[in-house]
């Protein structure tokens, strides 16, 4: 039997290779680019020692005050950029009163959500990244706030995403921070209904050491 809609392999579904070496130990590297479709992605640490590696870009926090955003604080520069990433600010937002829903008394506002499925305000806040350093090996310095917005009332999420221009600056993985890959053990494994999509990028505190990597568009 087979899924309805699967391809049921009527098309050619390459497993492609993009095993890595460190190159330096205790130097971030880049495994893949932003990619435009992944349906599967294996890494599984081939070295003796452990590894770190992170999906996705640069990161930053924000504050609020008055409803707006007033201060944001890179906490992961990133590397490997050409491009500034993106910077959009998500969810916090104000909602109606819920006491129909039996959610609270009559007027409880809606708190606001600081995750990216929560509605932001009608005005929300805009802002670019600054970089420093020479392309392609640019990081995140600082975010400027063009726009704080008006109506939050907690701190959107703060996401940086990949210039459509620019689809190889990461996150930095560091010793002790990021997913863990112990070593020879477990691969980590996207297979199924959804895969990410963002670059990838691993540390290692010792050159030499092999990341295998397979995926599938």
């Amino acid at each position: 039997m087979r899924f309805p809609g699967t391809a049921n392999q009527a098309r050619n579904d390459y497993l492609y290779v993009a095993d890595v070496s460190i190159v330096s130990g205790g130097t971030a590297q880049l495994v893949l680019g932003k990619s435009i479709s992944r349906s599967y992605l294996y890494l599984q640490n081939l070295d003796s020692g452990p590894m770190y590696v992170e999906l996705g870009n640069a990161r930053a926090t924000c504050t609020i005050s008055g409803g707006k955003v007033n201060a944001v604080t890179v906490t992961n520069a990133g590397f490997g950029y050409s491009f500034p990433p993106i910077v959009r600010f998500l969810g916090g937002g104000v909602g109606p009163p819920l006491p129909a829903q039996g959610l609270g008394p009559a007027g409880s506002p809606f708190l606001g959500g600081n995750q990216v499925n929560y509605p932001a305000p009608s005005h929300f806040a805009t802002a670019h990244a600054v970089m420093t350093g020479s392309a392609p090996n640019q990081t995140v310095s600082s975010i400027f706030i063009d726009d704080g917005g008006a109506g939050y009332l907690t701190a959107p999420f703060v996401f940086l995403d990949n210039s459509p221009l620019d689809p190889y600056g990461a996150a930095v993985p560091s010793l002790g921070g990021g997913m863990l890959l112990v070593p020879q053990g477990e691969p980590l494994i996207f297979n199924g209904t959804c895969c990410p999509t963002d670059a990838i990028s691993v540390f290692s505190g010792t050159g030499g050491a092999v990341l295998a990597c397979r995926w599938m568009d």
